[in-house]
């Protein structure tokens, strides 16, 4: 058996969350998730700061990103970093494989990658 990735790992990993089920966030979140989060947006808060030095995280902004941020999302992008544990089997594994004559991929292949060899199409995954 060939363990093949595609979009949606990919997605995952580089923090598209677009088709992340609300339940994946409840799965993975941990006893820790309040304070996770909590520490997760201190720092975002910051980084806004230090972009625009009148930027203020009132309520309404808190409100919103916690709706954006629910617990478990710290979990979640934890386990997608390619050190976590999802991130990490993503990696070992290939999003195209040839065996004999037939190709193997979810989807389809670019145009813009028909010059390119299985393992440099692989490797830029």
């Amino acid at each position: 058996m060939h363990a093949l990735i595609g979009n949606y790992e990919v997605m995952n990993m580089l923090g598209d969350m677009r088709y992340v089920h609300p339940g994946e966030y409840v799965a993975l979140r941990s006893l820790n998730a309040r304070k996770l989060r909590g520490d997760y947006y201190e720092r975002e808060v910051a980084r806004l700061r230090e972009l625009d030095e009148g930027f203020t995280a009132d309520k309404v902004f808190r409100d919103q990103w916690q709706e954006v941020h629910p617990l478990g999302f710290v979990e979640h992008r934890i386990a997608w970093h390619s050190t976590g544990n999802f991130g990490a089997w993503v990696i070992q594994n290939n999003a195209i494989i040839k065996i004999n004559r037939t190709l193997f991929l979810h989807g389809g292949v670019s145009p813009s990658l028909l010059a390119s060899s299985i393992t440099e199409i692989n490797s830029q995954i």
